[in-house]
């Protein structure tokens, strides 16, 4: 299974956008199931990132063509996140 970039890719992003609150913003890891490719029904190692108070979620690895953001519900739902 190809390593993915999400961690490194969201520490980036929040060392660059540094003016966020940070009490706001999280970065967060777990395991998810993957939902396409050879390698669907797989769980892997994950990270993202919570704002607004944890409400939604922004997942900007390359493992998505653009950038997701959308609600965490969906989002723990659709990956099958186990945090």
């Amino acid at each position: 299974m190809k390593k993915g970039n999400c961690f490194k890719a969201h520490a980036d992003f929040l060392l660059k956008e540094s003016h966020l609150d940070s009490n706001d913003v999280r970065l967060c890891h777990g395991t998810v199931e993957l939902n396409r490719g050879v390698n669907k029904g797989k769980r892997t190692v994950h990270a993202w990132i919570e704002f607004m108070d944890g409400q939604m979620v922004l997942d900007c690895s390359d493992q998505h063509k653009d950038p997701v953001i959308c609600s965490r519900k969906r989002y723990y739902v659709v990956a099958k996140v186990r945090a």
